[in-house]
């Protein structure tokens, strides 16, 4: 814990009185340090005005990117983890003269250069050494900028997931997470094999074709039979459904009979109909 501004030690810690600041290999480490730890009273979050202000700055930024951008919520340490880097690199009127809390830090003012809108579609340039086709093939993929480094971005396939980092880029900040996933499955044909994984990587390219929200992962499953049975994962559904009928029949939740056939007093035949989610 050893401080960056020259001829100046850390004396206080002050937090709030969760365990993990007042207890265990933190509180050890402050105890070798010689630094005195200064929790604020139970449930008492007024005691720590300036930190929980910084916070609402913070949930602020992120929430306007969920908003503006539509990325899916469970992304959010990210978001969260870029409005921090902005804040960073933003004037502050609490410090002398609206200096950046980085120029404060380091002693010299940020290059912001890098700086984009968070969420924007960007589209990253390919290395030689990664390119499928060296001579015809494309020289940039889509993705979505989330997050921002000090020479560069961090760049996400929204399909997949995967991380790009990169400082080679062109970014449009009119558009977002929608329509990176757009662009990216418009032009996908019968021959692409999608990843049969619950992580909702071919669910994301469904809901692009249907126009539906990406922030609520209940699109992913399908409306209906036919919707099942036209998705990369028709055979997975099949034995999803198998195995429900099987284990109905067993326990003898249900019994077939023809649909024909005359059922005594006291007994209806039940017919399944309406959406797949039912």
């Amino acid at each position: 814990m050893k401080p960056r501004f020259p001829g100046q030690r850390t004396a206080i810690l002050r937090s709030d009185s969760a365990s993990e600041y007042i207890y265990g290999a933190l509180q050890t480490r402050l105890n070798i340090e010689g630094i005195a730890s200064d929790p604020s009273m139970p449930y008492t979050p007024e005691q720590d005005g300036r930190s929980e202000r910084y916070i609402k700055s913070v949930l602020t930024k992120s929430r306007c990117t969920f908003v503006e951008k539509k990325i899916p919520y469970d992304e959010w340490p990210y978001v969260v983890q870029l409005a921090v880097h902005i804040l960073n690199h933003s004037p502050t009127r609490s410090n002398p003269q609206y200096k950046t809390p980085y120029e404060l830090f380091y002693g010299r003012q940020p290059d912001v250069s890098h700086l984009r809108t968070p969420g924007s579609i960007v589209y990253c340039h390919i290395d030689k050494q990664k390119r499928v086709e060296k001579r015809f093939g494309a020289r940039a993929v889509v993705r979505v900028l989330i997050g921002l480094e000090n020479n560069g971005i961090v760049a996400m396939n929204p399909l997949d997931r995967k991380i790009l980092k990169t400082c080679n880029f062109q970014a449009n900040e009119n558009l977002g997470w929608n329509d990176a996933l757009f662009e990216i499955t418009k032009n996908l044909d019968d021959n692409f094999v999608y990843e049969p994984s619950l992580d909702h990587s071919y669910a994301w390219a469904y809901i692009a074709k249907r126009g539906l929200d990406y922030t609520s992962l209940s699109d992913n499953i399908p409306m209906d039979y036919k919707e099942a049975m036209a998705s990369p994962f028709s055979h997975l559904w099949i034995q999803a459904i198998t195995d429900e009928f099987d284990s109905l029949f067993q326990n003898k939740v249900w019994t077939k009979v023809r649909a024909t056939v005359n059922l005594p007093v006291n007994h209806k035949k039940l017919v399944t109909q309406g959406g797949f989610l039912q």
